[in-house]
């Protein structure tokens, strides 16, 4: 652990004044924010026309607040080892307070140093500690049995969302640490008026705040749709960027917060690996996948990864898809199955595509982005016989679903960089995001019902049929008696 003082400045007793006399004293404080930020979109401008002539100057390391006259506002790709290390002392130097203790004094403030407290090291581990810290985490992971029960306890799922708090502050933390979320820490909202697969849109929990769960949990998507396809291949989720409703400077607490809703519009990259626990207790860690052969105890579990470790079907993902096949009566799961997300397209590259810089900022200035406004990604059908039961429209019954979706958000932060920075391999641009670096080896994610999601998304009738346009194409004949009765 390292300990630090942190340093907090206190007002000095206000004295009776004049209106003019404040007024005087106001005009005569220096504005070091804005005269700082100013000269950081100044040099920042400078870069962009810069990489309008020159390709060698995209995808360069830049800042997002201004340090001082003595760090670069950005570096060229040659440099970035040593750049960073300056970048990373002086915000040192910043979170010691020796900068505040400065600008205090320059508004007049008394200097007060608060006790000493400690904070986590941020020391890069070695390939053995991050692997120990893995194993000991999934170790206190299988000795916490305790699991909230589904709220969906009717006889019909209820629509939940699972709301899991995120510390923004692990986000500079290299490599990212693992989760520790768990099932009891997480609070479920249920939706119980979404009852009706052809009013499906107008019952989402989309315009009332209070109900909306991406307010709580911005890493939730804001859902406005569910649409299956008309071949039962995939299924469409609509949504949309809830954190462009807010704009302007005043608004950058909220848009802080809300930061998450940026990161679903990336994709990241991940890997199937099996996690056993052995008789006597202890875990057994394979970076590998069993598939189908796993052995009684195993269980398949994702970790984030770069592009030569990833799975084929996770190279270009951001969600977890779970399907769920119930009854009509209970509401008992009787089968479930795992796919990942794929997008309809990638919004880093349609950014770098319009030679934009960045896909998002960190202030949330990108509105103009239009095309990031609207989040569409789909879920893979697994089997053939899923995909006909969902084409067919057999599995909806009296106008609700008997099939289900579960959408669990990978929770990784925005990537305030190059739209191109990184891209899968199919795209032919250089990667220059390190996986390893900011993610980790053993970045681990937690188990589905540690980790909060939508759960219980009723998966209805294709468009066409739902709204008695099917004689436009050829209809499945599939039955959910079938699929039951599949191996």
């Amino acid at each position: 652990m390292v300990m630090t003082n942190h340093i907090i400045a206190v007002k000095k007793e206000k004295k009776e004044r004049t209106k003019e006399e404040a007024s005087e004293q106001m005009l005569q404080q220096p504005s070091y924010w804005v005269t700082s930020q100013k000269q950081l979109k100044e040099e920042l401008v400078s870069l962009r026309n810069m990489q309008r002539s020159d390709a060698k100057y995209k995808g360069v390391p830049i800042l997002h607040h201004y340090l001082g006259k003595d760090v670069p506002v950005w570096a060229e790709h040659e440099h970035k080892n040593a750049w960073n290390t300056l970048v990373g002392k002086k915000k040192e130097e910043v979170r010691d307070g020796e900068q505040s203790m400065e600008l205090a004094k320059k508004h007049g403030q008394e200097v007060v140093i608060m006790p000493e407290v400690e904070e986590e090291d941020n020391a890069v581990p070695t390939v053995e500690e991050e692997k120990q810290k893995l194993l000991d985490f999934l170790q206190k992971e299988a000795s916490s049995s305790n699991t909230k029960p589904s709220s969906s306890s009717s006889s019909r799922p209820i629509l939940t969302a699972y709301i899991e708090p995120t510390n923004q502050k692990q986000w500079s933390i290299k490599p990212l640490p693992l989760r520790s979320s768990t099932s009891t820490k997480l609070e479920s909202k249920p939706y119980p008026n979404l009852n009706s697969c052809k009013n499906l849109p107008s019952q989402l929990p989309i315009n009332n705040d209070d109900d909306a769960p991406s307010n709580i949990d911005p890493f939730l998507p804001w859902i406005h749709d569910v649409i299956p396809s008309s071949t039962g291949q995939h299924v469409t989720i609509v949504a949309q960027n809830k954190r462009r409703c807010q704009s302007g400077r005043e608004k950058m607490d909220i848009k802080t917060f809300m930061q998450p809703q940026s990161s679903l519009f990336q994709s990241v990259s991940i890997k199937r690996v099996t996690v056993k626990q052995k008789d006597d207790g202890k875990i057994d860690y394979q970076d590998e996948w069993n598939g189908n052969n796993k052995e009684e105890g195993e269980v398949s579990r994702y970790r984030l990864a770069s592009y030569e470790d990833a799975d084929e079907d996770g190279m270009e993902t951001r969600y977890i898809c779970r399907f769920k096949l119930t009854t009509t009566t209970k509401g008992e799961t009787i089968k479930v199955w795992e796919t990942l997300s794929t997008y309809i397209f990638n919004y880093d590259y349609n950014t770098w595509r319009k030679r934009y810089h960045q896909t998002f900022t960190y202030e949330g200035f990108d509105n103009h982005i239009i095309w990031n406004s609207q989040l569409l990604f789909n879920c893979p059908v697994p089997t053939t016989s899923l995909q006909e039961v969902i084409a067919s429209g057999s599995s909806v019954q009296d106008d609700y679903a008997t099939i289900f979706l579960d959408v669990i958000p990978i929770r990784t932060p925005p990537r305030y960089t190059a739209g191109d920075e990184y891209l899968p391999p199919k795209y032919g641009r250089p990667v220059t995001f390190n996986a390893e670096q900011e993610w980790g080896r053993y970045h681990v994610l937690p188990r589905v019902e540690d980790s909060g999601r939508w759960e219980n998304i009723p998966i209805c009738k294709p468009s066409l049929m739902e709204f008695d346009m099917e004689d436009t194409y050829d209809v499945p004949t599939a039955t959910t008696a079938a699929l039951i009765a599949e191996d």
